[in-house]
């Protein structure tokens, strides 16, 4: 029966998650110009853009999973705070 904050504001917190995951710039290519420095890089700009898209795909992702995670462990401590109370209710 240690549930410091409200659910409520656990709800706030998982929020506040969402919203990063929300304000994660989507990362855009690099312009490059049409030189033969460019042509000598090859297809490395192409997979730098792809692993920068991938990461930022795994980012959100995980921030969002984190999100859910707090309200789901939110309602479960909700819950066994509802059970215990309940159960004091009970002896009185």
């Amino acid at each position: 029966m240690i549930f410091e904050l409200e659910p409520d504001a656990w709800e706030r917190e998982a929020r506040i998650v969402d919203a990063l995951a929300d304000a994660l710039p989507a990362p855009e290519p690099l312009p490059l110009p049409d030189d033969r420095y460019a042509h000598a890089l090859g297809d490395v700009p192409a997979a730098s853009d792809a692993a920068a898209r991938d990461l930022h795909a795994a980012a959100a992702a995980e921030l969002r999973g984190l999100a859910a995670s707090i309200r789901r462990r939110a309602r479960r401590a909700a819950d066994a705070d509802r059970t215990g109370a309940a159960a004091i209710e009970s002896v009185r």
